[in-house]
């Protein structure tokens, strides 16, 4: 038998939207409708993107994953508000952006049930007595019905792919950041585990060791394959140039890998 879910999550934009759904959360809490958020965000601010990608830095030191956070409390919620304004429009339709990258999760709720997800539109700081009239409505009637379905996967792990590198070998691999595009959130949780959440159905893996086995091309549970693109016309890429010194790290990653493989795979022979 299918459980009730526990509270209604928002996707918002949180630099300039915050306040808005605070305010708004705290309202829909008052007439009885538990509403999560996310309510910080860190961000790593000494890092370079030659240091990040090579793992030169202390992995004690990894940043807060806010994905992987709001994956885990989406499992457990009955329905999506989308807080839309200028500044989440613009997230939306820029690969990479922090709501650009909550599409797919809200896609599966919406093939669950269209009534789980409910759009508004912010044009003012605070929300008005009537939206939050309207939205503790629908709170509770998404919060009657049974959790979103997922089917059960007894062992996610059970379908990763082996790297080949073998076994017994204290092998600590720079994090391998998963693209905007992938299907997974790859979670670094320490200096040689990993673990993976779908970025759409929300499933996760157990911890593994990341010089050992790789993500399977497709979530286990719903199939999801790669994160949605925008039309082309809409798109755009995240991020600025890389700098020369960069892009010579970046010429050097594939040939240290072929090196490094070679290498262990004559220490296993």
């Amino acid at each position: 038998m299918q459980m009730q879910s526990s509270h209604v999550a928002f996707s918002y934009h949180f630099a300039t939207d915050f306040e808005f759904v605070r305010v708004l959360s705290s309202a829909l809490a008052a007439r009885g409708v538990p509403a999560w958020y996310l309510d910080k965000l860190i961000k790593p601010a000494d890092i370079t993107t030659e240091q990040y990608l090579g793992g030169l830095f202390d992995w004690r030191r990894e940043p807060q994953n806010w994905h992987a956070t709001y994956l885990d409390q989406l499992s457990r919620a009955g329905g999506i508000i989308v807080v839309l304004s200028e500044s989440a429009a613009e997230s939306r339709k820029q690969i990479g952006r922090g709501m650009w990258r909550e599409r797919a999760a809200i896609e599966f709720f919406l093939a669950d049930n269209p009534l789980r997800v409910r759009e508004i539109i912010r044009t003012s700081e605070t929300p008005s007595d009537a939206m939050v009239s309207e939205l503790a409505t629908w709170g509770r009637q998404v919060l009657s019905l049974p959790s979103v379905l997922r089917k059960d996967i007894d062992n996610p792990n059970a379908f990763n792919e082996p790297t080949g590198l073998g076994r017994g070998i204290p092998l600590q691999l720079p994090e391998g950041k998963s693209k905007a595009t992938e299907w997974y959130e790859l979670v670094r949780r320490d200096l040689y585990d990993v673990q993976w959440h779908c970025r759409r159905c929300g499933l996760q893996s157990d911890t593994y060791v990341m010089a050992q086995e790789n993500p399977p091309a497709e979530c286990p549970r719903c199939g999801f394959e790669s994160m949605p693109c925008p039309d082309e016309a809409e798109a755009v890429q995240l991020g600025e140039e890389l700098s020369d010194k960069e892009r010579e790290f970046l010429a050097k990653v594939p040939d240290f890998i072929a090196k490094l493989t070679a290498r262990l795979t004559k220490q296993n022979d």
